[in-house]
């Protein structure tokens, strides 16, 4: 038994729990009021993304091995990630998208539109 498994780290849990959590929050979150198609497809893409982001910081940062090894729901609350999510509405409803990202982000129309002012802004300063 190595130093890993004695305390019950033993690397990134899989791409497909990833997911997996991911769908069901989003499932949760849409109850009905979004495509499952549309679900799948963002939940493939947020997962994989995270997936890579979890493994490149497991290896990165030893110390924090621990926090990196599963997946954190509450992860999806990330600026960069909810512009991501965004985005994908926005190519897939442009528009209905504000509806959608409303009911996936769980937040108001003008959370949103403040969300979106602040991406220009970042945009802007490069």
């Amino acid at each position: 038994m190595n130093f890993y498994q004695f305390f019950g780290i033993s690397g990134v849990e899989s791409q497909k729990r990833f997911r997996n959590k991911i769908r069901d929050h989003f499932m949760n979150l849409a109850n009905e009021r979004i495509p499952v198609d549309d679900l799948e497809d963002i939940s493939n893409l947020i997962s994989y993304q995270q997936h890579n982001r979890y493994t490149d910081c497991w290896t990165k940062y030893p110390k924090s091995r621990k926090r990196y090894s599963k997946f954190n729901v509450e992860d999806l609350d990330q600026p960069y990630i909810q512009i991501e999510i965004l985005s994908l509405l926005k190519r897939k409803y442009p528009d209905n998208y504000l509806n959608f990202s409303t009911i996936l982000l769980d937040k108001n129309k003008d959370e949103i539109i403040e969300l979106i002012k602040k991406q220009k802004e970042f945009q802007a300063m490069f």
